[in-house]
């Protein structure tokens, strides 16, 4: 059950959200979950129709909640998407400090939605952003550790270079 004032997860049989303090009344059913259950030959299976307790409005005011939650998460992997892209290619082209931040951002955003179960689209989609980020910042630190190490070797190299030219 979701809050109707903020879009919370409650436990069923909640009075209170632990949210937003909104007071939740709920119908009491008078008849068993049978009513949303059915039987088939390989066994039971949800019927996703609302019980004789639960008017219809109801059931769409909730489907609708869980629709606009998981446009949030959806939202939140876009956005972390797009900073571990940019990640990558500040941290390649214009610095990579900027790189490392974009991609540090981009992971809090992705903690920010919760795990799902695995192989689901959106558990996929918190991995493939996750990885993305992660990419993004080292990428800019291992190219930053290149660079450093090839200025260090052009400086003794032509160090070394000026001053044995000096002595001939």
């Amino acid at each position: 059950m979701y809050c109707p004032k903020c879009g919370t997860y409650m436990e069923d049989g909640s009075v209170q959200c632990t949210n937003c303090g909104e007071t939740v009344v709920q119908e009491q059913a008078n008849q068993t979950n049978n009513d949303n259950y059915y039987q088939q030959n390989a066994g039971t299976y949800y019927n996703p129709q609302p019980s004789s307790s639960q008017s219809y409005y109801q059931y769409d005011s909730q489907a609708k909640q869980e629709q606009m939650i998981e446009q949030g998460y959806k939202d939140k992997l876009s956005t972390a998407n797009t900073l571990g892209i940019l990640s990558i290619i500040l941290g390649i082209i214009f610095s990579p400090i900027v790189g490392i931040i974009c991609g540090a951002i981009g992971i809090s955003k992705v903690n920010e939605v919760p795990d799902f179960a695995p192989y689901t689209p959106l558990a996929q989609e918190k991995a493939r952003c996750k990885k993305l980020n992660v990419l993004g910042i080292v990428i800019p630190i291992v190219l930053w550790v290149v660079a450093v190490v090839f200025m260090l070797i052009a400086v003794f190299a032509f160090g070394f270079a000026a001053t044995s030219a000096a002595l001939y």
